[in-house]
């Protein structure tokens, strides 16, 4: 993804609800860091995030008496992207390379490879 809001408007409810399902497994996150079209990187947007669903996480975690959440899983793992591999876990890899998505530079599609596939699975997702 890249920080344009048509790419992350569902951040916010992949990591505040998702917390729920994930429950103590913190949410992967790979995004830009600062450069010409955005001051700020993901590294930066994550923890804001966190501010904003605080006292939601607290609700949940604290006083809930029938369920309890672990706030182990609303700490997110948050790495800034670039080119080459970025995930590999149980065979999966997801490999990261430069695209043309002007006036967003630098951009990047990603390359899926899944255990047992023939080839790879290419899903142009654009991000800075």
């Amino acid at each position: 993804m890249h920080l344009h809001s048509d790419h992350m408007a569902d951040l916010p409810s992949l990591y505040g609800y998702g917390w729920l399902f994930r429950y103590d497994v913190p949410l992967q996150v790979w995004g830009p860091g600062p450069g010409p079209n955005g001051p700020f990187s993901i590294t930066a947007i994550m923890p804001l995030l966190r501010l904003v669903f605080d006292t939601d996480i607290y609700i949940r975690s604290s006083t809930f008496t029938v369920l309890t959440f672990p706030v182990s899983g609303v700490e997110p793992i948050v790495s800034e992207l670039s080119e080459g591999l970025v995930y590999s876990n149980n065979g999966v890899t997801v490999n990261a390379f430069l695209v043309n998505h002007q006036p967003v530079e630098p951009a990047y599609g990603f390359r899926v490879r899944l255990p047992g596939q023939v080839g790879s699975l290419l899903r142009g997702y654009a991000v800075q």
